[in-house]
């Protein structure tokens, strides 16, 4: 009776443990691991060193995009006009650089600054204004895909500087320097939102605003920096870009939006706010590459990509309802 007694309560410490260790990041992890093995399988090919590198470099400016969103879902919160912010400063950026002479800090500045020109605005709107999210953002979709398209007369925007180009297109280690920004970029904001008092006021603004308001915590600041940072990393986005590929095009970012959403929230962010990590995103967008690749190097149609990657969106929201619902019957 007692060794019974004994063996129950070590699997229960057991199980425990196990909860601990199986964040949505490591199961995505093993995910990941597990999907480049199937794919290898059925594909020799996909194990070269040249397809993995091209795997990485495809999923960079999502995967930047995706950092940023994943912010402002921590916040709460979420835009849909990331992947036309993209495209907008890029044309602005190089449209400054050639107006200039070819001065590439200039064209930066003017593609940041409009980023976080259209950050300002969505967070005014909604934190202010208390208009919704999800209408402000797809509203600003709307409106900097126009002007982007008004700027340009829908042409692309070249030449660009050479120094710029040639950074673009640069291929350390068979990879890129925009994916090397990601790695790094990813890295900082994941250490900040996990390990700073600015991480800790995000998460506690998305989990329960009303609550965080009480501890002293300016959700309105928090959720409007959040609106900032995210449309900042958009517009660098785009710029790198544009780099990589030597000209400025007004269509550049569109569609991304959903894929940065969905890559937050297939790596663990809520879609409710307050939970995940910006660690998740960028395994998610590292799951979303793979699987909308793999499908086609298996055999299946480029057809097949849209329908998995809607399975694989559906499977996570439901994981994170699932989540919320195991959290608050706990508490």
């Amino acid at each position: 009776m007692i060794a019974a007694a004994s063996l129950r309560t070590a699997l229960l410490d057991t199980r425990t443990r196990l909860n601990h260790v199986r964040t949505p990041e490591i199961e995505l992890a093993l995910a990941i691991l597990v999907s480049i093995l199937v794919i290898g399988g059925l594909e020799n090919s996909f194990f070269r060193y040249a397809s993995l590198t091209n795997l990485a470099v495809g999923a960079a400016f999502i995967g930047i995009i995706a950092l940023g969103e994943s912010i402002l879902l921590l916040a709460g919160e979420f835009d849909l006009s990331v992947g036309a912010v993209a495209g907008l400063a890029s044309v602005v950026g190089a449209k400054s650089m050639i107006a200039t002479g070819g001065n590439i800090p200039i064209g930066v500045l003017a593609a940041v600054g409009t980023g976080l020109l259209v950050g300002a605005i969505n967070a005014a709107c909604v934190v202010l204004l208390r208009l919704p999210s999800f209408i402000t953002t797809i509203g600003m979709q709307f409106i900097a895909s126009g002007l982007a398209t008004f700027i340009t007369h829908g042409n692309p925007v070249y030449p660009l500087p050479a120094a710029l180009t040639q950074f673009g297109l640069a291929t350390p280690l068979n990879l890129s320097w925009m994916f090397f920004i990601f790695l790094g970029l990813g890295v900082l904001i994941d250490l900040g939102v996990r390990f700073t008092t600015n991480g800790r006021r995000l998460m506690a603004s998305g989990g329960d605003p009303a609550v965080a308001a009480i501890t002293g915590i300016r959700t309105g600041r928090v959720k409007a920096a959040a609106f900032l940072i995210c449309s900042g990393i958009a517009a660098l986005a785009g710029l790198l870009q544009m780099a990589s590929q030597g000209v400025a095009q007004p269509t550049t970012g569109n569609g991304a939006e959903l894929s940065a959403i969905a890559a937050a929230v297939i790596g663990g962010t809520s879609i409710f706010g307050g939970s995940g990590s910006p660690l998740g995103a960028m395994l998610g967008v590292l799951f979303l590459t793979i699987i909308t690749v793999g499908v086609v190097v298996v055999g299946f149609g480029a057809n097949w990509q849209s329908l998995a990657i809607g399975i694989i969106l559906v499977i996570a929201i439901g994981a994170d309802v699932a989540r919320r619902r195991a959290s608050t019957r706990r508490t």
